[in-house]
């Protein structure tokens, strides 16, 4: 009874640390991502400036 206990425990450990690192990865590239996206923005106001001016 109780080795079918620790089993269940080490894989509710193991899916716990996929999901945490899958969620990592995923947070780490929405910041990647929105910090690109405000360096195009302001390349891109930068660049309109320019060619109005």
């Amino acid at each position: 009874m109780f080795r079918k206990h620790i089993v269940l425990l080490n894989n509710l450990i193991i899916i716990l640390f996929i999901l945490i690192g899958f969620t990592v990865v995923e947070l780490n590239d929405a910041f990647y991502f929105n910090s690109l996206a405000k360096k195009q923005v302001t390349n891109d106001v930068s660049l309109t400036m320019l060619h109005i001016s």
